[in-house]
């Protein structure tokens, strides 16, 4: 069956996000900040919301596993809260996801597994497949789907949801999540042929290691959907080269996690001894981190954001221990390391270093924007521009000021400093980072009056040393996003806004990626 080639455009967009709010209300919630308290939802152990759930035979597409409960579906305006389309990994067959199938259809979803027909993408097959299953189904045109796609399938549905926008295909697709991707020959995807993405990747990935070219994995998916360009300006002159709404994207990058892992399935790969997280507990942290993403994106449920942003933590993630030594030397029992990167849809971008920024920096921090994966660093798998700090001691405090554009100096409708950080290895001694440490930097405001008030980066967030591998070696350099309040600067004149400086105190050396400084709003 072809595709149906009406027109998706804004108001179907506007449509669906009115009616994806599901009319059941927001359950209470209590909750904490940012300091590592657990909080409640937790989407990992709640009970189901229903349990009286049936696998569908289907005659048009006898190969895809259909499961939902029956008084769910059916009649013009069907009770589950949207279609998920599951799309296997290369040798994961349909029983690899019955429990992710199970759990996200006793939550009041339509699931759907299907079998891509080989090795590749498979891009223009699997999306006529969505075409026969929703008619077969009898679901409305404007039925909301999320794309879930694991390791090969993860790279499909962003092929999917990208040439669903490009061609015009009428699918609504408010979420798509990728686990533990290969997005190898996926082109880049229009930051509106979706409203939310989540990336789930851990540095024991058995398949999607990450060494050599092409950029491949997690963090390539994260960061070839969407820009990293401004979509919001406070004052003139204003210049945004994609406009509103955009795709509200995270990455949660787990230490421990493996390839077969995320879905519940242990001993795929031969390399099993990497795996110090247990699969049971690697598959909660699908089950909290996709559910918040389907809520926030599918049921309108504003909470979830917390959690895709990082503020909040599920008592059950924050409950998961390692099961047995890592490389590092931690023993068995160690907690979760677990690092979110998130861009929201609208932002006002400082510097996303993608092309000249305007920075100055004292004798002793040298400074460079690159691509820093191009230069020669392979354990650093981000597939963007940025601005490398390299810092040797001194008895001075170093510093790199960046200087804030004109029309994103008025900083009053924000609510936060936002910034993508993390620790990279150039290969020189004198700036390396001390092995096995996070790392620490200062990063200030300063304003027209010329006053400056700085917070320390490591109050709100980690720089972490990367997870080793079972060769002892980094496994991966990354960023992750440290929000800050702007509260926090006080005394700032945030009508006036004109440098971000990161600093460094004395006597300290490390060498530092930081990408992606924005004002962002709640």
């Amino acid at each position: 069956m072809g595709f149906d080639s009406q027109i998706f455009n804004a108001r179907h967009w506007m449509y669906l996000t009115l009616a994806a709010c599901i009319t059941a209300a927001a359950p209470a919630i209590a909750f904490e900040g940012k300091k590592g308290v657990p909080s409640n939802p937790d989407p990992c152990t709640e009970a189901p919301q229903t349990t009286q759930l049936k696998w569908i035979p289907l005659k048009n597409t006898p190969d895809t596993q259909v499961v939902v409960d029956p008084l769910l579906l059916g009649g013009p305006h069907p009770k589950a809260h949207g279609l998920i389309y599951i799309v296997n990994g290369n040798g994961f067959g349909a029983l690899h996801y019955k429990d992710l199938a199970t759990y996200y259809a006793e939550r009041g979803y339509i699931v759907a597994i299907a079998m891509r027909p080989g090795g590749g993408l498979h891009t223009v097959e699997m999306l006529n497949h969505l075409q026969s299953l929703r008619s077969e189904l009898r679901l409305p045109r404007l039925f909301p789907i999320a794309l879930v796609g694991h390791s090969r399938g993860g790279g499909t549905v962003l092929e999917m949801a990208q040439r669903n926008f490009s061609d015009g295909l009428g699918f609504v697709i408010p979420a798509i999540v990728s686990i533990a991707p290969n997005v190898v020959d996926v082109g880049l995807v229009n930051g509106r042929a979706t409203n939310g993405f989540l990336a789930l990747y851990g540095s024991q990935d058995e398949d999607m290691q990450g060494v050599g070219n092409p950029l491949r994995e997690g963090f390539a998916a994260y960061d070839h959907i969407g820009t990293e360009a401004n979509t919001a300006c406070t004052s003139l002159p204003c210049t945004m080269s994609e406009p509103s709404p955009t795709v509200d994207k995270a990455m949660v990058y787990v230490y421990g996690g493996d390839h077969g892992g995320f879905v519940g399935v242990g001993g795929k790969f031969p390399n099993g001894a990497m795996d110090y997280l247990d699969p049971a507990d690697q598959l909660c942290v699908t089950k909290a981190y996709t559910m918040g993403l389907l809520r926030w994106k599918l049921q309108g449920l504003e909470i979830y954001k917390g959690l895709l942003r990082g503020d909040w933590t599920p008592a059950s993630v924050a409950a998961i221990v390692s099961s047995k030594a890592d490389y590092a030397g931690h023993p068995a029992g160690t907690p979760l390391n677990r690092f979110v990167q998130f861009s929201p849809s609208v932002r006002s971008v400082v510097a996303d270093f993608q092309d000249a920024a305007d920075v100055v920096s004292s004798a002793g921090m040298k400074t460079a924007i690159e691509d820093i994966n191009a230069s020669g660093l392979n354990a650093f798998r981000h597939d963007t521009r940025s601005l490398a700090l390299m810092r040797a001691p001194s008895k001075q405090g170093e510093w790199a000021m960046i200087g804030v554009p004109e029309a994103q100096r008025d900083a009053t409708g924000m609510d936060r400093l936002s910034l993508r950080i993390g620790q990279i290895a150039t290969g020189a001694a004198a700036s390396a980072n001390p092995k096995g440490q996070d790392q620490a930097i200062w990063i200030g405001l300063g304003d027209g009056g010329g006053h400056f008030v700085y917070q320390r980066v490591q109050d709100w967030g980690r720089i972490p040393y990367p997870d080793l591998r079972n060769t002892f070696t980094p496994a991966h350099y990354h960023m992750n996003t440290v929000d800050i309040p702007l509260s926090a600067f006080a005394g700032i004149d945030l009508s006036d806004i004109r440098h971000v400086v990161l600093w460094s105190d004395a006597l300290k050396r490390g060498e530092f990626s930081v990408d992606n400084i924005e004002f962002v709003s709640e």
